[in-house]
């Protein structure tokens, strides 16, 4: 289990709970045991329903803590290529936000609440494992409240910047500080414009009114605990820039009486008030008659107690994984005001997704074979690449134009499309040049199945970068790879096909293979089928093939 710059080790306790008086055992059990070593975990969202109603009781545990007994320093491993980029799709379509974030503006004007932090669930599907996603997404958000959490229940992934609350157990009191966020604008690759981007949040009105709410907010729940006159805001209005936003945020501080318990402190604190909004019980019955969804993890409190210190983050920029689910949750919200326009925060929402796109420029790529026909030029086996083409344009988020491969050619041979992220269309001509060889090398190392650029044909492919320069020299026609089962997956620039007791088999695409054109025009027909290949079948077959759309179903011999 990872929290923070740390990864903790020799687990001896599991702590969960499914109701209040669970609950209240738990955080008891903490407060009591802090100086045994380290309790790492978190509270769901749905924690609040326990402490608004003793009779509530969850399905699944809402609270998950772990007793450790060592911890040790954690750090990033260097990161030599990409594997994660996940296909990103909401939970609502604009035309049900705006009709939310009409119903909340409703609840303004009538002054039954004055901010409502409203929330929207994202999808992520990948082929990526979750402790690569982990640490791919680390390397560009290396937050100081980061955290990789692992049950039965769930797998959690977060990153986020803002503190919910750290305690520290002084020998008279407890000092108590939070930090809630509140503003955001997004970053630029111009440092004029963002800096003109950091300075227009700062002075922003809407912005401001909405942090010093919140302000007031955590104020109030904290003066509930605090001792007299001790309640104080350190700060505020502070700008901090992140990888890909700059946000607001604000900090606020008060002691505490010695014997103020961690339950206690939940109780009058959670949710914070920053992923809420205020007044926060009547706010919070006017998100859950509109969400209609659990948040999970987003929105509720991650964190660690020790001897001396404890320390949550409120879960924002978390990616979830509920057990039998083969999906990511990602929430995504932002605080609307009487002043909010809905397209703008909808687009704000959206952008606080971005953090999970890896840092890597591409393209996406379509090469294919121009044939004359009856006097005409058209592209072999055209809906076929239109249709792979607009596929990973989708998966990747790009715009596309649907007629994108709707031009007039220019002459006979081969075309190498590429396709931006903005939708800009470059063509390439060449001649198709005669095969130098025909034969084909195995791959000295395995490739990783897990990887989503496997899965798509894109400018950014690494791992096959030093077989395409043997095959761009002559040396071989291809390089067969295999991955970390030993299954055979696909060449560098084409599919394998194996001739095996007088039947043609094909790697299933699931192994690690792009799904050629060639190779599927082959499986619709019934010429191929899909069989899980494997390093001795490469060796026992009776015929060895390579097909790709330039120059068709190729035997080869290895090398």
């Amino acid at each position: 289990m990872i929290f923070g710059d740390f990864k903790y080790q020799k687990s001896v306790k599991k702590l969960t709970a499914t109701n209040l008086n669970e609950l209240k055992n738990a955080l008891d059990f903490i407060s009591q045991n802090r100086g045994n070593g380290y309790f790492v975990g978190y509270l769901l969202y749905e924690a609040r329903l326990a402490f608004l109603d003793e009779k509530f009781q969850s399905q699944t545990p809402f609270l998950y803590f772990e007793q450790f007994l060592e911890r040790k320093k954690y750090s990033l491993e260097p990161l030599k290529e990409h594997a994660f980029y996940p296909k990103i799709h909401s939970s609502l379509d604009q035309k049900t936000y705006f009709k939310q974030f009409k119903a909340v503006k409703e609840c303004l004007k009538n002054g039954d609440t004055y901010q409502v932090n409203l929330t929207m669930d994202l999808f992520l599907d990948t082929k990526a494992k979750l402790k690569r996603i982990f640490k791919e997404v680390a390397h560009n958000q290396n937050t100081p409240f980061k955290a990789f959490i692992e049950n039965e229940f769930r797998s959690i992934l977060s990153f986020s910047p803002e503190l919910f609350f750290e305690l520290e157990f002084l020998d008279t009191a407890l000092k108590i500080i939070t930090k809630p966020m509140k503003g955001t604008i997004a970053r630029s690759n111009s440092p004029l414009t963002d800096e003109k981007n950091r300075l227009f949040l700062q002075n922003d009105d809407k912005n401001r009114s909405e942090n010093v709410m919140i302000v007031d907010l955590l104020r109030n729940d904290l003066s509930r605990l605090a001792l007299k006159n001790s309640v104080k805001v350190n700060q505020l209005f502070e700008i901090i820039s992140l990888p890909s936003v700059h946000q607001m945020i604000s900090e606020i501080e008060a002691k505490l009486p010695l014997k103020t318990s961690l339950f206690e402190i939940f109780k009058a604190l959670f949710p914070c008030g920053s992923v809420t909004g205020c007044p926060k019980i009547k706010t919070m019955q006017i998100i859950e008659s509109l969400e209609k969804r659990p948040r999970g993890v987003y929105c509720g409190a991650i964190g660690m107690v020790e001897e001396k210190k404890a320390l949550f983050s409120v879960p924002i920029r978390t990616l979830e994984k509920r057990a039998c689910e083969d999906f990511l949750h990602l929430g995504v919200g932002s605080g609307v005001t009487y002043k909010s326009k809905a397209p703008k925060e909808y687009e704000e929402s959206f952008l606080k997704s971005f953090f999970v796109v890896p840092k890597v420029e591409f393209e996406i790529v379509e090469t294919m074979k121009i044939i004359k026909k009856d006097q005409k030029l058209e592209i072999n086996n055209k809906n076929a690449h239109k249709e792979r083409l607009m596929n990973s344009a989708r998966y990747f988020n790009f715009k596309y134009d649907e007629n994108l491969l709707d031009f007039e050619l220019e002459k006979e041979g081969v075309l190498r499309v590429l396709l931006n992220k903005k939708g800009k269309l470059i063509k390439e001509y060449k001649t198709l040049e005669p095969l130098k060889s025909l034969e084909i090398r195995l791959s000295e190392a395995p490739i990783d199945k897990h990887n989503d650029f496997l899965y798509h044909k894109t400018t950014y492919a690494p791992f096959y970068q030093n077989a395409r320069a043997l095959i761009k020299k002559g040396v071989i026609f291809d390089e067969i790879f295999y991955n970390q089962d030993l299954e055979l997956t696909e060449g560098a620039r084409s599919n394998l096909v194996l001739e095996i007791h007088n039947r043609l088999l094909t790697p299933y695409f699931s192994s690690g293979a792009l799904n050629g054109t060639g190779v599927v025009g082959l499986l619709k027909k019934g010429l191929v089928g899909h069989a899980p290949l494997t390093l001795q079948d490469l060796q026992r077959a009776a015929k060895i093939y390579c097909i790709n759309a330039l120059y068709g179903l190729v035997e080869v011999k290895i090398k």
